[in-house]
C-alpha cells in the first residue's frame, strides 16, 4: 500500500492550518498557543522578575532598618554623652561648694 497521496494531503492540511505571523514586531508574543517549552521559559522569566522585585523590596527594608539601627546607636551615644556631662557637672558643683 502506498500512503504517499494521504501523506501529501495531510501535509497540505497541516500547512494550511498553521497561523501566519505578521512581521510587524519581532518581539511580540504570538497569538496562537505557545509550545509547552516556550510557555515554561516565559513562566520562569516572569518568576525570575518577581523574585528580583522581592529581593529589591527586601533590600529596601534592610536599608531602612539599617538606618533605624544607626539612628538608635547615635541616640544612645548622645544619651551616654549627656549622662557623662551631667555627672561631671554634678561633680564640679560638689567641688565648688566645698
Amino acid at each position: 500500500m502506498d500512503f504517499t497521496p494521504c501523506a501529501q494531503a495531510l501535509q497540505e492540511i497541516i500547512v494550511a492550518n498553521q497561523p501566519v505571523l505578521p512581521n510587524v514586531n519581532p518581539h511580540a508574543i504570538p497569538s496562537f498557543p505557545l509550545t509547552n517549552k516556550l510557555e515554561d521559559i516565559l513562566k520562569m522569566k516572569k518568576e525570575n522578575e518577581l523574585s528580583h522585585k522581592a529581593k529589591c523590596r527586601k533590600n529596601k527594608k534592610a536599608e531602612k532598618s539599617k538606618g533605624y539601627f544607626e539612628q538608635q546607636e547615635i541616640k544612645m551615644a548622645k544619651q551616654k554623652k549627656n549622662k557623662k556631662e551631667k555627672r561631671n557637672k554634678n561633680k564640679n558643683k560638689g567641688k565648688n561648694s566645698q
